[in-house]
């Protein structure tokens, strides 16, 4: 069949199913590569929103204690400098809160976001009749308040920030394993891949060479044949 077919046509065909190959391999070299990037991305982002919700609690603690400052110092002008530290800790905690809420895109993810923030509304309404109290002078009221109804709901913010946090550092984990196993798959297929590639190449060249070299010994055979001249 080979025998009907020019030499300079074999070579190209030879030379255009390598480089066929050649193509596939890399296709899918660069398919599993911007896998990888897509999963590194989702784990990237996870860790930055597990990062804004530990910034959160560790504001939720700082203002819990300027609370405790607030009402044991009776000093006024360390109160209102207390308080505007407070203003200032809501306020970049509105922030961290408002990018989760844009980040924050799973359905569970949300789900426990808007409770967190629902709770959140109540420990700030509970803690601002707290600084009511202590503006007032109502220490006593303060003081109950503090450790009743305050702690209770303070309580119940943190923990649903802690739910959140371990929900994103199991999706985290998962994301990592899948991330792991997905790359091992892709390395293993692309070897395989690239074996197959040695393995056509080497089988192609062999036989376009076969029969380039077999079509020019019968010409020199037929010519020796007939004799000189």
């Amino acid at each position: 069949m080979l025998e009907n077919i020019k030499i300079s046509t074999r070579m190209i065909l030879s030379y255009g199913v390598i480089t066929i190959l050649m193509v596939g391999i890399g296709l899918y070299s660069s398919l599993a590569l911007h896998a990888g990037k897509s999963n590194i991305n989702d784990i990237t982002k996870l860790i930055f929103q597990i990062t804004q919700v530990n910034n959160i609690i560790n504001n939720v603690s700082i203002v819990a204690s300027e609370f405790i400052t607030i009402i044991i110092d009776p000093d006024k002008s360390l109160k209102e400098n207390e308080l505007q530290r407070i203003a200032v800790y809501r306020k970049n905690e509105n922030k961290l809160f408002a990018i989760l809420i844009k980040k924050v895109s799973d359905e569970k993810g949300v789900a426990l976001v808007k409770a967190a923030a629902e709770l959140r509304n109540t420990y700030v309404q509970v803690s601002d009749k707290f600084i009511g109290l202590v503006t007032e002078g109502q220490i006593q009221d303060a003081l109950q308040l503090m450790f009743g109804e305050m702690r209770q709901a303070q309580s119940a913010y943190l923990q649903s920030l802690d739910d959140l946090v371990t929900v994103m550092e199991e999706r985290s984990l998962a994301a990592s394993v899948h991330a792991d196993k997905q790359a091992s798959a892709a390395e293993i297929y692309i070897l395989i891949l690239l074996g197959g590639f040695v393995i056509v190449s080497v089988l192609i060249s062999f036989f376009t060479i076969r029969s380039i070299t077999g079509s020019v010994d019968k010409d020199l055979a037929l010519r020796c044949s007939h004799g000189p001249g």
